[in-house]
């Protein structure tokens, strides 16, 4: 009847949905290890330049003792070289966070779509009197697909979810001010120094205290990871989740495909993915692609997981 078809429409809405969904995270993912290339780039050009501001620094200290002329002119030369650093790091940081903050929302405002069209879904089948499967409902209940809150969000609310592109904001505007404090330090420097026998004393503390300061901040970019890189490298892996939950969701409805045999893959079966976009293959599928091909991935030639990796869905 009436509600048979529905239930039938709707499974077949949710499970072109979610396949759309998994290639806008795929989309996403793949954008996001390229802003991730970015940072690491932008990191030792940052790190560089502060290792190279600290070792005026130290010269500076030293010299500000022994020929303070010349030690005063070092010290300038430090302050500007951090400056520059400090100012280069932040107009790149403001650039590799716009260029991909629209492609993290269109990601939440598509995950949400989703969830309207399972509350839809779960309602038709609950009208047509028919159970719920099981598999589908601890998937759905369980918060696997994490997409940020529950379906019964409207689209306006959605708008406050947005937390991932807050955070890499956050995580941006942390590592700048970070990052900023060894500049603030060193140029100190330019506004202590005198020509007075005095002032020259309190410049060579400075001096001291500049290069020691600039010095642990030179120590510490290249022992930490800057934070907006963190928050990036932390919505990769919540994607790479959510995209193994939306495939377990589609094996529930026996439409995922092997995507070298274009077989159906079942509960039942061994798989592994890609590492990037976490396409999916039967385990042997995918040994006999390696035997004749290599170890790259048949749609995206991204590596492919380990037979250690190998998991039952």
């Amino acid at each position: 009847g009436d509600s048979s078809a529905h239930c039938a429409a709707a499974t077949r809405r949710l499970c072109a949905a979610v396949r759309a969904m998994v290639e806008v995270h795929r989309r996403t993912s793949q954008g996001l290890r390229q802003l991730d290339e970015r940072f690491t780039g932008q990191w030792l050009g940052v790190n560089m330049g502060n290792t190279a501001s600290a070792g005026l620094g130290i010269a500076s200290a030293v010299l500000l003792f022994v020929a303070p002329p010349v030690g005063m002119g070092l010290g300038i030369g430090s302050a500007v070289a951090s400056g520059l650093t400090f100012a280069g790091d932040s107009l790149a940081d403001h650039a590799n966070h716009a260029d991909h903050r629209q492609q993290l929302i269109i990601d939440d405002w598509n995950a949400f779509a989703v969830a309207e069209l399972m509350e839809d879904w779960v309602h038709a089948v609950e009208s047509l009197g028919a159970g719920l499967p099981s598999k589908a409902v601890a998937l759905l209940s369980g918060g696997l697909l994490n997409f940020g809150g529950n379906s019964g969000h409207s689209r306006k609310e959605a708008t406050a979810t947005l937390t991932v592109s807050d955070a890499v904001d956050g995580g941006l505007t942390a590592g700048a001010v970070v990052d900023g404090a060894a500049a603030t330090a060193k140029q100190v420097v330019t506004h202590v120094v005198d020509i007075g026998r005095t002032a020259a004393v309190a410049a060579q503390f400075v001096g001291i205290t500049g290069a020691l300061i600039s010095t642990g901040f030179a120590v510490r970019g290249w022992s930490t990871t800057k934070a907006g890189q963190a928050a990036v490298r932390t919505k990769i892996s919540e994607l790479a989740q959510r995209i193994r939950g939306l495939q377990r969701l589609l094996v529930e409805f026996d439409v995922l495909e092997c995507l070298v045999c274009a077989e159906v893959v079942t509960p039942a079966d061994k798989v592994r993915h890609c590492e990037h976009s976490l396409h999916c293959f039967h385990e042997k599928c995918l040994a006999d692609w390696e035997a004749r091909n290599g170890v790259r991935c048949p749609l995206c030639e991204s590596p492919l997981e380990t037979r250690v990796a190998m998991e039952m869905l």
